[in-house]
């Protein structure tokens, strides 16, 4: 079996960090932690900051938005993924010294904590995004998007070309629903 790597790159002041990402959430959130365990053994996750902006078409919230690839064998995806705008705030403010927190140590594990959930946070997310509706109109239903939009319909081919993404490296039977939720 191959052992592929999970690490993440920071973009820090002192330079590139290289951290392994952890499992421990992903196994606690998983409904089969045994197909989990083996499946990460095959799926390789590498993350890169590409900056701190808008994430969302139309959205004025900055977030540190990361590159995830995934691979497996010999196919590998790439996508865009937004943190949450509370951990991404954090890290972003520490980065640059205008947060102040008690002391160096609590602002080091406050961060360290939040890049020891990031993989459980971005397998969650392929979970969910696997479950696009196949039909525009399901799609309308199901979320509350105007069927007669453009615009939603734009979102509605972008959700489904990342479900691809997702189902191409996810795609045993019981990936998916291994994933954490």
């Amino acid at each position: 079996m191959n052992k592929n790597t999970h690490s993440i790159k920071w973009d820090l002041k002192q330079g590139l960090q290289l951290e392994p990402l952890t499992n421990d959430l992903c196994y606690e959130y998983s409904e089969d932690k045994k197909h989990l365990k083996q499946l990460l053994a095959l799926v390789g996750v590498n993350v890169q900051r590409v900056g701190y902006q808008s994430h969302f078409n139309d959205e004025n919230i900055q977030r540190t938005v990361l590159k995830v690839t995934l691979m497996r064998g010999s196919t590998s995806v790439s996508f865009k993924y937004g943190m949450s705008t509370n951990d991404s705030e954090y890290l972003e403010l520490n980065k640059v010294g205008m947060l102040r927190e008690p002391s160096i140590s609590d602002m080091r594990k406050k961060g360290a904590d939040i890049r020891k959930h990031l993989l459980y946070d971005i397998l969650a997310c392929c979970h969910s995004d696997s479950f696009v509706p196949d039909t525009f109109e399901d799609f309308c239903s199901e979320f509350g998007y105007n069927q007669d939009s453009k615009k939603d319909t734009a979102l509605f081919l972008r959700c489904l070309t990342q479900r691809a993404c997702i189902v191409s490296i996810f795609h045993q039977p019981g990936d998916i629903n291994s994933l954490p939720s």
